[in-house]
């Protein structure tokens, strides 16, 4: 997999990485918490501004997190 992006917060840990699977041409989302990988969470779609919206959005309905920027 090819990391696309990663969306930053302003609580250390606590982030969304973008990926690319190049065997499906997936985007692959998953969700990081205050370090730690939320396994049950990723998200799977086939268009990347789906992948960058849901996880700038799934991440602001977290307790205390507000979204930063995007980093490659």
């Amino acid at each position: 997999m090819a990391l696309i992006t990663k969306i930053l917060t302003n609580v250390e840990g606590t982030f969304a990485r973008i990926l690319r699977d190049t065997d499906t041409d997936e985007f692959v989302v998953k969700f990081y918490d205050r370090g730690q990988l939320l396994k049950n969470a990723n998200y799977y779609t086939d268009d990347e501004g789906d992948a960058i919206g849901t996880a700038r959005a799934e991440l602001s309905r977290m307790d205390g997190v507000e979204v930063a920027d995007s980093v490659l």
